[in-house]
């Protein structure tokens, strides 16, 4: 494992987690420039995880960065949930797990990516 000095964890989380069975796991929180549209996830994992990474580390990206990367996210003020999406969320079990398709505005962008 490699030297946890240099990170502090996020409020509430621990930067190692001991999974007993599956040995322990390190959550490296690392700061880097505010992620746009046509960032290279690539070039970006190089500068700021590769210094980090030992043999057979195996590296986890955050779904939000990788979107935010391909041009997939988008404030919430530049959506306009249409009456379907409006509609359609009514029938969306609410997860205590995250928004998913449960709110017009996230539910407005499925229709658009996959059609009516």
């Amino acid at each position: 494992m490699n030297n946890l000095d240099n990170f502090k964890p996020n409020d509430g989380k621990n930067l190692v987690i001991d999974l007993a069975t599956d040995g322990k796991w390190a959550r490296l929180p690392m700061k880097t420039h505010v992620i746009a549209k046509d960032d290279s996830i690539v070039e970006v994992v190089k500068r700021y995880a590769k210094p980090h990474l030992l043999n057979d580390d195996i590296l986890f990206v955050s779904e939000r960065i990788v979107a935010i990367s391909q041009g997939r996210a988008f404030p919430i003020k530049d959506i306009k949930p249409s009456f379907l999406a409006k509609f359609l969320v009514k029938f969306v079990h609410k997860s205590p797990y995250g928004v998913g398709l449960g709110s017009p505005w996230t539910m407005e962008l499925a229709i658009k990516e996959g059609g009516y």
